[in-house]
């Protein structure tokens, strides 16, 4: 029997009631001596709800969505109405001209404030302002 097998008779072994992916992983690993991932887990429960089978069941957080993507892009620090690059007139992309600018924000460590740079496109100059906190005044402010 492949290996990959074993493991997922393990991993349905160790479902039971209220138990997370990771407590499985560590179980996994101090038991059985096998590094299996808890992310790797939550596929093949997936992929076993799709089959009829019952152990998934077991897996707690099942009914939750687990996803650190939606639509196969990341949802932290998402804009809605923020231009792309892609959507920059193409004059601007030659950067042949004094005026065009490109702003951006850097979010500091655990998101709670931000950098606000602008950079002129010909010539690279470059203002930069720290803002608090990440609000929409206080980045306005910081820009402006």
């Amino acid at each position: 029997m492949p290996l990959q097998n074993i493991a997922l008779i393990l991993i349905e072994n160790k479902l039971e009631p209220y138990r997370g992916p990771e407590q499985i992983s560590e179980r996994l690993e101090q038991e059985e001596n096998l590094l299996i991932s808890h992310e790797t887990i939550y596929p093949h429960a997936q992929a076993d709800k799709q089959c009829g089978g019952i152990p998934y069941e077991n897996l707690r957080l099942m009914d939750s969505p687990y996803s650190k993507l939606a639509n196969g892009k990341s949802t932290r620090g998402y804009i809605k109405s923020a231009f792309t690059i892609e959507q920059r007139p193409p004059v601007a992309d030659d950067k042949s001209r004094i005026g065009d600018r490109e702003i951006d924000t850097a979010l500091g460590n655990g998101h709670s404030d931000a950098q606000v740079t602008i950079v002129e496109l010909k010539s690279k100059f470059t203002l930069s302002q720290q803002a608090e906190h990440k609000t929409a005044e206080l980045v306005t402010q910081a820009t402006t």
